[in-house]
């Protein structure tokens, strides 16, 4: 990455590994790393740490009167914030709660699927989201830590939406440590107007699986975004989210 990119720094393995800059990085003003490793036990260790980690394809100079060349970069941030589900604060809206009552719902049929065929959600995410931070190296991580068995207090979740006759027509890719579930990202089929309320459904309806399942809260993420304020999300500073984070990652269902 360019020097003048002050706000990016780089992050291995090897500093993960060193106590006194894990905690330094932790307690940093500073909130976007950057790193080539696509190795799915460094991104578990990153996301145990509270890191949510994202992608660029960055535009790099391969050399002098060159052309660019787009090198796969994995971007793990520390957020400043974080919004977190407790299940008491789980929220329905009237419009939702009317829609789910309403033929136009109940007439899908829809089913939550949890474990959901990963290249679906892919692709879902993908067509909705443009352009997109889930590259083809991401995807490829994806399905290494799906398969990946070198820790068992980690799972990834694709979960998927089912509407009868209509397929996948909402979801989302999050990941399970101890007893938190976190968000990486998600999508809704826009392409047919009645599902328009599918995505909040999915929201719900896997908010009450987490709980059933023994899942202490939901982090959102970014707290950014109303619809995740709407469903009952709190804003966390970082180091209250981190107290709460490091003590339930250990905890096993």
């Amino acid at each position: 990455m360019s020097e003048s990119q002050e706000s990016i720094y780089p992050i291995s393995s090897e500093v993960l590994d060193a106590e006194s800059l894990v905690q330094a990085i932790l307690t940093a003003k500073e909130t976007l790393y950057w790193s080539r490793e696509w190795d799915s036990r460094f991104y578990i260790r990153l996301a145990e740490l509270g890191f949510i980690t994202t992608a660029i394809d960055y535009e790099a100079p391969d050399a002098r009167d060159e052309p660019l060349v787009s090198v796969p970069l994995l971007i793990p941030e520390i957020q400043e914030a974080y919004a977190v589900l407790d299940w008491e604060n789980r929220h329905i809206g009237r419009t939702l709660r009317r829609w789910m009552q309403s033929s136009a719902c109940t007439s899908k049929n829809y089913n939550l699927i949890v474990g959901c065929n990963l290249s679906t959600v892919v692709e879902g995410i993908r067509k909705c989201h443009q352009p997109c931070w889930l590259i083809e190296e991401y995807e490829h991580l994806l399905e290494a830590l799906l398969k990946d068995s070198i820790h068992r207090d980690f799972e990834l979740i694709p979960v998927g939406l089912e509407a009868s006759g209509y397929g996948i027509v909402a979801g989302e890719i999050g990941y399970r440590i101890g007893r938190t579930y976190t968000s990486l990202t998600g999508f809704l089929n826009r392409e047919n107007h009645t599902h328009n309320h599918a995505g909040k459904l999915q929201m719900h309806l896997l908010a009450e699986h987490l709980e059933a399942q023994g899942i202490a809260f939901w982090n959102l993420g970014h707290p950014g975004m109303q619809y995740k304020l709407d469903l009952g999300a709190r804003v966390l500073p970082r180091k209250t989210f981190l107290q709460r984070w490091q003590k339930a990652v250990k905890d096993e269902l």
